[in-house]
């Protein structure tokens, strides 16, 4: 049961984290490759 609930985490952690992630990482590359506007 221990390892359903580690599992069950580890894929929450994963839905909530790679969009933020991947977020962060084009906000990143946006922003070194526009110039930027005020």
């Amino acid at each position: 049961m221990l390892v359903i609930v580690a599992l069950r985490d580890l894929i929450a952690a994963t839905i909530i984290l790679v969009p933020l992630l991947s977020g962060i990482t084009l906000a990143m590359i946006g922003a070194a490759r526009e110039p930027r506007r005020k």
